[in-house]
């Protein structure tokens, strides 16, 4: 995204003063962007840094955006951005006298090499892989040469404007391609009793739970049970294994999910027991498809 951007933008600079410069221009090159040693054979240094920048679209434009990546169209969030870049200049070589001739020089070489047309439309900030950003605009704001609120005339400040869209660079989708989907399917509405009544310190209170799940491709069909919130007692299953926090059950051959609840020993007085049902996959995701409460009463 951002880091990007300006590492595209140092890239373009890079180019732009690649190799031997005009006769009786100073040789200008990029300062590292870690604060190493200066390169080598330089008479005026450049440094990026990225400024302020605010969106401008309006509150509530909050959906994520089709873009089209290496011709496949995904949904990406988007953030637009209009903000400022400042691009450093310092001359290093000469008197005070030859060292202003050469900020000066350089700064010439610099308006003109990002005032061309495809640096403008924010076309030269292109690049074939998914970079995270796309540029619309891009113009010259200002030059400073008043920096830090002291006149120096071996220093100076260009600053751009740009406008452009920001959004994360997914990896590449790595690995086999899939060949078999395990899909699970629940036809809802779950059947579940509705207000069952249980005693403390009874024994275990079997739920007749059943629905239609399900599966394709070798998968198999889970059903995962969990108590809600603080609620007293315990859940059991048919023994399968279950994310912590959950038991699972899987179907028997009338469609019933074994599962069973153990009320506490005590209650000072009625207590609800919320219980979710989810359908489950061995990853140990689960959506969740129906809730059902029972209640437990003093013995």
């Amino acid at each position: 995204m951002l880091n990007a951007f300006e590492e595209r933008l140092i890239a373009l600079l890079a180019d732009a003063f690649a190799g031997p410069p005009p006769a009786g221009t100073p040789r200008v090159r990029l300062r590292p962007r870690a604060g190493g040693a200066e390169p080598a054979n330089t008479d005026v240094a450049l440094s990026v840094a990225l400024g302020d920048a605010s969106p401008w679209t309006d509150f509530g434009d909050d959906a994520e955006v089709a873009r089209r990546v290496d011709n496949v169209w995904l949904l990406r969030p988007e953030v637009p951005l209009s903000g400022e870049v400042s691009i450093g200049l310092e001359a290093l070589t000469g008197d005070p006298v030859e060292r202003r001739t050469r900020l000066m020089q350089a700064i010439d070489r610099l308006l003109i090499a990002l005032d061309g047309e495809d640096v403008r439309r924010g076309k030269d900030f292109e690049q074939p892989a998914d970079q995270g950003f796309s540029i619309s605009a891009f113009r010259l704001l200002r030059l400073e040469t008043k920096l830090d609120d002291t006149p120096d005339p071996t220093r100076a400040r260009l600053v751009y404007g740009y406008e452009g869209r920001f959004w994360p660079v997914r990896p590449d989708v790595e690995g086999d391609a899939i060949t078999d989907l395990p899909t699970r399917i629940a036809i809802l509405p779950l059947r579940v009793p509705n207000a069952t009544v249980v005693r403390a310190g009874s024994g275990p209170a079997v739920i007749p739970v059943r629905g239609d799940f399900r599966a394709l491709d070798g998968a198999l069909p889970v059903m995962l049970a969990r108590l809600r919130g603080l609620a007293p007692g315990t859940l059991a299953g048919s023994g399968a294994p279950a994310p912590e926090g959950f038991v699972a059950s899987v179907a028997e051959a009338d469609g019933r999910f074994p599962l069973s609840y153990a009320p506490p020993a005590a209650v000072a007085s009625p207590v609800r027991v919320e219980i979710e049902l989810s359908l489950g996959s061995p990853d140990g995701t689960s959506v969740v498809l129906d809730e059902l409460s029972l209640e437990v009463i003093p013995a």
